[in-house]
């Protein structure tokens, strides 16, 4: 009987420890395969977002794409601003610096070649705003005295120095322009009808100091320019007594002036 009983509580033994870790097992297993779906599911959660955040990122929302939009605005204007904003002044400084280069200009008048009156000049950078030249002109005309018909023949020459200040910038770039000028003038004339009679009283030569004195403006481009100006002009000797011409200098006094100069600068 002992005997049996010992072989029944082995048995018994054996099975409750067989059932229990069945028990424990089949536990395990449940365990475990929550924890795999649990993972599994913040796994698929995590792609879902992530792909949901790449979509965002590669389609955004109207009201997304604004904000961007002004946010590009906001960081890239002021930029692209300062860079034209500093192009411009570069390049203001470049056209500025080229203008202010220019030391000197050439000129000549076409108004009085009306009249047989050929004027050069030159001017020479004296400060920023200001030049002095000089100026020669020779004359070489016949001019018809309309009252007794008498034809005069008129020689002469002119030397004299100019001063130029320049109101808006630099010498030799658009400006107003005072401009001063004084010299002396020399002017031989000839009565050709008197000489051929053999009346020597034709013959008169004259000098005389001159002074110009006007304001105008000056239109200077790369190379070419031009200047117009106006004001009053002054002798202090009669040159062509016997000549009246409209354009034709040399009157004693105070007289109205215009000047037209043609020049290139350099």
């Amino acid at each position: 009987m002992k005997q049996w009983m010992k072989l029944g509580l082995i048995a018994s033994i054996l099975t409750a420890s067989t059932g229990a870790y069945s028990f424990l097992e089949d536990s395990y297993h449940q365990e475990d395969s929550y924890e795999n779906d649990r993972v599994e599911r913040s796994y698929e959660s995590s792609y879902d977002h992530y792909e949901n955040e790449d979509s965002f990122e590669e389609r955004p929302s109207e009201v997304e794409k604004r904000i961007i939009r002004r946010k590009r605005r906001n960081v890239f204007r002021p930029r692209v601003k300062s860079r034209v904003r500093l192009e411009q002044v570069e390049t203001k400084v470049v056209l500025e610096d080229e203008k202010v280069l220019k030391t000197k200009n050439f000129y000549t008048s076409p108004v009085g070649a009306v009249f047989g009156s050929f004027e050069l000049g030159a001017d020479f950078k004296l400060t920023r705003k200001t030049s002095w030249g000089l100026k020669t002109s020779f004359l070489n005309s016949s001019i018809e005295n309309s009252e007794s018909g008498d034809i005069t023949d008129l020689i002469g020459q002119s030397v004299g120095l100019r001063y130029n200040l320049f109101f808006n910038g630099p010498a030799f770039t658009d400006s107003f322009i005072l401009q001063t000028e004084v010299g002396m003038m020399r002017i031989d004339a000839t009565n050709l009808t008197k000489f051929e009679n053999n009346d020597l009283s034709g013959i008169t030569k004259k000098s005389s100091f001159y002074g110009n004195l006007g304001v105008g403006y000056g239109w200077f481009w790369n190379k070419f320019n031009i200047q117009v100006l106006g004001g009053v002009q002054y002798f202090s000797e009669e040159l062509t007594p016997e000549v009246k011409h409209a354009l034709l200098p040399g009157e004693e006094g105070v007289l109205p002036w215009m000047g037209l100069n043609l020049g290139v600068s350099l």
